[in-house]
């Protein structure tokens, strides 16, 4: 029988964020991020923020939001 991974915070944390996904924030160094989504880890749940630039992946922790880590939107 295969247990459902979609329960608890992992859902809540998919519903607040969805409507983010691809959309582009800035560093407080100025570096330019796209956050690409939410991954499920060993340890606990992380927003993952990508640099095209570099091709490199930041992870932040989900306990807060994406601003709480010094990042700001950018339209």
């Amino acid at each position: 029988m295969s247990k459902c991974i979609c329960g608890g915070n992992w859902r809540a944390l998919i519903e607040e964020n969805d409507h983010l996904f691809d959309t582009r924030y800035k560093y407080t160094d100025g570096t330019r991020y796209l956050f690409r989504g939410i991954l499920w880890a060993s340890s606990d749940f992380y927003y993952e923020m990508f640099n095209p630039l570099t091709g490199t992946s930041k992870l932040l922790s989900c306990v807060g939001n994406i601003e709480g880590h010094g990042y700001v939107q950018v339209h």
